[in-house]
């Protein structure tokens, strides 16, 4: 049971953080385009449903949002709290 679990939440990991760094580099192309564009929040929302690893890198590979600083402190703190979850969660439920 557990084994599937963790087996779901990797692959959800995984999945959100390839949406969440490709819509990063989405945004970064329509800004050089100059067309339609991802609202902030929407970002922020996709890292905070686990999306924050894929956000972080799509920051540093399209250099995208790395001038606001609610992304360059928010995105690594949130990552930063969303480890320690993770940690905590961990030691919780696999350390019986």
């Amino acid at each position: 049971m557990w084994d599937i679990l963790k087996s779901i939440i990797i692959v959800y990991w995984g999945v959100i953080s390839i949406i969440t760094f490709a819509a990063f580099g989405i945004d970064k192309w329509k800004a050089v385009k100059g067309k339609w564009r991802i609202p902030e929040k929407d970002l922020f929302l996709m890292a905070a449903f686990g999306g924050t690893a894929g956000a972080v890198v799509g920051m540093m590979v399209f250099h995208h949002k790395t001038k606001k600083y609610k992304f360059t402190i928010g995105m690594p703190l949130l990552l930063t709290v969303q480890i320690l979850v993770v940690i905590g969660l961990y030691m919780r439920c696999f350390s019986m």
